[in-house]
């Protein structure tokens, strides 16, 4: 959030909080988040590495699109109950990789 904004809210009484503190995180649980959202960005990166289209990412990893998407895909890994249940899947997708 831009400083501005945060003290035009702040001056209008709003307080200003990070996601952690608004949801009463323990340091443990914004680690695992943390992870997660790491998770995320590193499958982005691979995938634009690879020069692979959400689209084929989908299919290998026996997924849709819409769920491969930036957003979609941040969200569907921060619900998932699992970080080995979504590295399984993602090494699934990486033909000749174990």
């Amino acid at each position: 959030m831009k400083a501005e904004k945060r003290k035009r809210l702040e001056r209008a009484g709003w307080r200003v909080a990070s996601a952690e503190e608004f949801l009463g995180l323990s340091e443990d649980e914004e680690a695992v988040v943390e992870i997660k959202l790491a998770l995320a960005d590193a499958v982005r990166m691979q995938r634009e590495k690879d020069r692979l289209s959400q689209e084929a990412l989908a299919a290998r990893m026996k997924s849709s699109q819409s769920r491969v998407a930036k957003p979609r895909l941040k969200r569907a890994i921060l619900l998932s109950r699992s970080i080995s249940w979504c590295v399984r899947r993602l090494r699934r997708a990486r033909p000749g990789r174990n």
